[in-house]
């Protein structure tokens, strides 16, 4: 799994899937909640500057690096990596961070993935903006863990529209801060996840470091038992800032060598006998018996087993509310419910919410999923389609294997395994619907593997190729 083979250790890997996603771009605003006191209006002000800073630039490039510091039981770790940054009006990027760069020289944007040894060339945005890279399934591979953050803010600035709105929502305060030699930060409360402190260049405006701040004991209180987080810290600094526009050649990409150009980077071989996914052993065979613990209206649950679905076309979609790709795919999941429980099909969608509670006092994590729902304004819930189902001991993640999320799972009306999709992608809901509507013709997608123990033949291609993200 990529996101595995670009993590440092197995204990940074686990790190990476605690610290929720980037600020959420949907969230509630920043009058709302604690009100525009939580906001300091010098806080505000220099946010505000900062922003006609970023604005006013004809270039700019930084030779930017983030480090990531973690003590796992007792054991301390540390990861640094580059996160280059060059930019141009209006669409030439360069974003490096070693193992993965996105560069658009205004004509072509070429994505390269370093340990796949490949890279890949499409045509340039006609403008680059935030939307540039979460709409490239690689560059979701950037917006995950801890350097999505400051990607983010810096997108925002270099690009957004509204920078300060974006960086702000999802917040439920900001205040100014002075450090020993005079420079100001500001420290912003998120509502999700862990605060972020920026630091402002005096002179410039500009941001020089994005720290993430962690609450210890409410990480602690998240994580399996028997596992201790006693230093957690995320650190991206500037380095070298130069904000003249770029020279052209700044933006040519040079291939790493024994790379090869390819058509698609996810794109598995003919004939593959090894599983892309930990859960593809499952294609083909009949679904493990499960039962979920189903939102029944306020304050109620109900359960739901395999047998009860069975007959129904069955779409499991295992998500968490920390984790940013699974946020951007459940808008496209809820418009499913909506399509399919209008059309009155004999489908069942069921996002199953794999983040960790007691199971025996479900209302905290129930009380996070239905929030995080309410505040995205998605409706998961639709007539017999839609239902909304907690794993707190992710018990039905781990029996279909989901090691990455989001991960899609669709049974065909005998419960058979028949496709499996792991990671976002923009066209996730078109591609999950023709799934789905094979299976409601009783086709098959199921690809046998090698050896012949799966139960069908495939007839035809699933295309699942997305980046998960790591929930280790």
């Amino acid at each position: 799994m990529l996101a595995r083979l670009l993590a440092a250790s197995a204990g940074l890997a686990c790190a990476l899937a605690l610290i929720g996603p980037a600020p959420a771009q949907d969230a509630k605003t920043t009058d709302d909640a604690k009100g525009k006191n939580a906001y300091e209006p010098q806080a505000r002000q220099l946010l505000d500057d900062v922003v006609k800073a970023y604005r006013a630039l004809p270039g700019y490039t930084d030779q930017g690096e983030m480090t990531l510091t973690l003590t796992l039981n007792g054991k301390p770790q540390k990861r640094s990596s580059r996160m280059h940054v060059a930019f141009a009006r209006p669409n030439k990027l360069d974003l490096d961070m070693g193992e993965i760069r996105v560069v658009s020289d205004g004509k072509e944007m070429t994505t390269s993935l370093a340990p796949l040894k490949k890279y890949v060339v499409d045509e340039a945005p006609k403008a680059i903006s935030p939307a540039t890279l979460r709409e490239n399934p690689v560059g979701m591979i950037m917006m995950q863990g801890p350097n999505a953050l400051p990607i983010t803010i810096l997108l925002e600035l270099l690009t957004g529209d509204d920078p300060a709105k974006a960086i702000l929502e999802g917040t439920d305060g900001m205040k100014l801060e002075a450090n020993r030699q005079g420079s100001k930060s500001l420290l912003v409360d998120q509502s999700q996840g862990p605060d972020f402190r920026l630091s402002v260049d005096p002179k410039t405006k500009l941001v020089s470091r994005i720290e993430l701040v962690f609450n210890l004991e409410e990480l602690n209180a998240g994580i399996p038992k028997g596992t201790k987080v006693d230093e957690f810290s995320g650190i991206w600094n500037a380095g070298t800032v130069a904000t003249k526009a770029p020279k052209a050649d700044l933006f040519a990409f040079e291939p790493p060598a024994g790379s090869q150009k390819v058509d698609t980077l996810f794109e598995k071989p003919q004939g593959q006998a090894e599983p892309q996914n930990a859960a593809d052993v499952l294609i083909g065979k009949p679904a493990p018996d499960f039962t979920l613990t189903v939102l029944d209206g306020p304050g109620k649950t109900k359960k739901v087993t395999k047998a009860d679905l069975a007959g129904k076309v069955v779409m499991l979609d295992f998500w968490a509310t920390w984790c940013g790709p699974c946020m951007m795919e459940l808008p496209e999941v809820a418009k499913l419910v909506e399509s399919y429980g209008k059309d009155k099909k004999d489908v069942a969608i069921i996002a199953v919410s794999v983040d960790q509670g007691d199971p025996k006092n479900l209302d905290e994590v129930r009380t996070l999923v239905e929030e995080t729902l309410s505040k995205k304004k998605l409706k998961l819930t639709g007539g017999q389609v839609g239902m909304v189902a907690l794993d707190p001991t992710n018990t039905i993640g781990g029996a279909f294997k989901a090691e990455g999320i989001p991960q899609v799972v669709l049974l065909d009306a005998k419960g058979v395994v028949q496709s499996i999709h792991v990671g976002y992608r923009p066209d996730v809901r078109k591609i999950l619907a023709k799934d789905i509507d094979a299976l409601l013709e009783g086709k098959s997608l199921a690809q046998p593997k090698e050896g012949g123990d799966a139960a069908e033949e495939k007839t035809e291609p699933a295309d699942e190729k997305a980046e998960p993200k790591s929930k280790d």
